[in-house]
C-alpha cells in the first residue's frame, strides 16, 4: 500500500505556503521540498522517502518540461535551506505555484491506477 496521495502532498504544499506567509522561509522551502520529493514518491511507486539526488535519478524518463520544473525547484529549495542563495521576490512563489498546477494536472491519473 502507497504510503502518500496527492492529498497529503497538497497539504504540505499549503503548509509550505503559510510558512512563507509568516516569514519562515527557510521551513517553507523544505516543506516545498518534501511535497514534491512525496508526491514523485508516490507517483513512481517507490513507497519510502526520497533524497532530491534520487528524486531526480529516478525521473529522467518524464516530460522534459516537468523535469526541468522538478529540477529548478529541488534546487532552489536545497540552496534555501543550506544558506547559499537569497531568495528573489515571487521565487517561491512562482516555483509553488507551478509544481501546484502540475500535481493537479497529473492526480487524477496517478488516482486512478
Amino acid at each position: 500500500m502507497n504510503w502518500v496521495t496527492p492529498l497529503e502532498t497538497k497539504k504540505l504544499l499549503i503548509i509550505a505556503r503559510e510558512k512563507y506567509e509568516s516569514n519562515h522561509i527557510k521551513d517553507a522551502y523544505e516543506k516545498f521540498s518534501q511535497a514534491i520529493r512525496l508526491y514523485y514518491s508516490f507517483k513512481f511507486n517507490l513507497d519510502k522517502e526520497i533524497t532530491a539526488i534520487e528524486l531526480l535519478n529516478q525521473i529522467t524518463d518524464i516530460d522534459k518540461t516537468e523535469y526541468q520544473l522538478v529540477y529548478d525547484s529541488l534546487t532552489l529549495c536545497g540552496k534555501i535551506e543550506f544558506a547559499k542563495h537569497t531568495e528573489k521576490e515571487n521565487e517561491f512563489i512562482k516555483c509553488i505555484s507551478n509544481f501546484s498546477k502540475n500535481v493537479e494536472n497529473n492526480s487524477q491519473d496517478i488516482m486512478i491506477r
